[in-house]
């Protein structure tokens, strides 16, 4: 965020280390800028694809026949208790 600021700041002064005028001061002033904001929603996607992944991941796990085997069993263990100590 601090090159944000200090980035603003020379293109509002009109100065930048690498310009040899305000037009070429301010291009580069600009790019800065938006380099920075391409950083930022390049994090962003990174870390919602990440949710992403983790979401479907969560849902996946139990669509494999296996999974499913182990969770139709733990279902009917579970309904099998329920019905040994209702009785």
């Amino acid at each position: 965020m601090r090159e944000v600021r200090n980035a603003r700041a020379r293109l509002t002064s009109g100065v930048h280390p690498k310009a040899t005028d305000s037009t070429g001061g301010s291009l580069s002033v600009e790019r800065e800028l938006l380099r920075h904001e391409d950083q930022r929603l390049r994090h962003a996607i990174r870390k919602h694809r990440q949710l992403i992944s983790e979401l479907l991941g969560d849902q996946i796990d139990r669509t494999d026949a296996q999974s499913q085997l182990l969770h139709v069993q733990e279902l009917t263990d579970q309904t099998a208790a329920r019905s040994r100590q209702a009785s």
